[in-house]
């Protein structure tokens, strides 16, 4: 068997080559809407299209993952980013992009419950938070690429070239995908029926949190261009508050290691400080919305490695089973949010739209606390 270190840094690159496509079209958002002639709906609903996949086959592939191991898991889903991100490369049309970000976005239903039934299995208990810290900061550090791709890239190579490019790093996935035999489950793969009300609660918070990030990262580079910024400027705020997501998971995970015990609290007092976050960006006054933007996306978005420890904690007979259910929750918000924010945008005004991110950022809260009460009453204790 790999060592932990090994393993961590190689299921990390497995989330960053699954996000990452889904993530450039936000980046990328100028320039593929003007190649393809995209509207602001059209383009939510692209983006919405990838996680719609990944939200629709996320509760089989975590059952697929306990049943055969996350290293067959791993390895498809590197191969179907690598396809995805190809053919969205080559499309010439709307549609042609869907359907590539359709293929791509399924990629992540089986990379997340993949890469958390492996560290609950193969990494030791008092690691875990840190390795689910690493882990979880994939996506975020996909954002922060796709932020940096804009300046960088966009001139060199194109919007078509950097899909090429985030093609072959699926595929390089695919050549470190971790392998190692302690990655099966010893039992059933179904999370027993007394412990879904808790999974429920805790995958209708990350659809609501993540729905209000989902529509920043989408819309932040086109917002930012809308106040004045130039569309460098903007791709490198992308870029600079996903390194602050980066942190905060970092960050998170270590502590959770030392502090195992009610991190589920920690999680409430991080949305409502991404929700002071978004009602900066909702000035418009350009100052702002930098502060703004990097404390909703560092604290809104900071959390989700703290959510599948807890949750993998209380099933490690079927980590993968239960995280299936969790992550289908912030596949539907990576849905929701770009899906809903294109028409908000249109009918009513992007400060609309921030408001609205702020709202559901508190009403995200308020279900992690829900759901530490039901957790309290099936155990007497919160343990997570």
């Amino acid at each position: 068997m790999r060592r932990p270190g090994t393993i961590t840094a190689s299921a990390v690159l497995v989330i960053i080559g699954c996000a990452l496509p889904g993530l450039l079209v936000g980046g990328f958002a100028d320039e593929i809407r003007d190649d393809l002639d995209l509207s602001h709906l059209d383009l939510g609903f692209a983006v919405a299209t990838f996680w719609l996949a990944a939200a629709a086959a996320s509760v089989p592939a975590g059952r697929v993952v306990d049943r055969f191991g996350a290293t067959p898991s791993i390895l498809l889903a590197g191969g179907l980013a690598a396809a995805g991100a190809l053919s969205a490369a080559a499309a010439r049309s709307p549609a042609a992009l869907i359907a590539a970000l359709a293929v791509g976005g399924s990629a992540n239903a089986f990379a997340t419950p993949g890469v958390s039934a492996l560290t609950s299995r193969a990494i030791p208990r008092e690691r875990q938070g840190l390795a689910f810290g690493i882990q979880l900061a994939g996506p975020a550090i996909a954002a922060l690429l796709a932020g940096l791709a804009l300046p960088l890239l966009a001139g060199p190579l194109g919007w078509r070239g950097t899909f090429v490019a985030a093609a072959a790093l699926a595929i390089l996935t695919v050549a470190a995908a971790p392998r190692t035999t302690a990655d099966r489950a010893p039992t059933h793969p179904r999370p027993p029926a007394r412990r879904l009300g808790p999974l429920v609660v805790l995958a209708f918070a990350a659809a609501a949190a993540n729905a209000a990030a989902g529509a920043l990262l989408t819309f932040l580079v086109l917002y930012g261009i809308d106040i004045g910024l130039t569309s460098g400027t903007a791709g490198v705020l992308l870029a600079t508050a996903a390194g602050g997501a980066v942190t905060v998971r970092l960050g998170l995970g270590l502590l959770a290691d030392h502090r195992p015990e009610g991190v589920l609290t920690w999680i409430v007092g991080l949305l409502a400080l991404g929700a002071a976050g978004y009602s900066l960006v909702a000035t418009a006054t350009p100052a702002l919305v930098v502060v703004g933007a990097i404390g909703a996306v560092s604290f809104a978005w900071g959390w989700p490695g703290l959510l599948l420890f807890a949750t993998v904690r209380r099933h490690r007979a079927d980590p993968g089973a239960a995280v299936g259910v969790v992550v289908t929750g912030f596949f539907a918000g990576a849905v929701l949010g770009p899906l809903a924010a294109g028409p908000i945008v249109e009918a009513g005004s992007y400060e609309l739209l921030w408001w609205t991110c702020a709202a559901l950022a508190l009403l995200a809260a308020g279900a992690i606390r829900a759901a530490a009460r039901l957790l309290r009453s099936s155990s007497g204790r919160l343990r997570a």
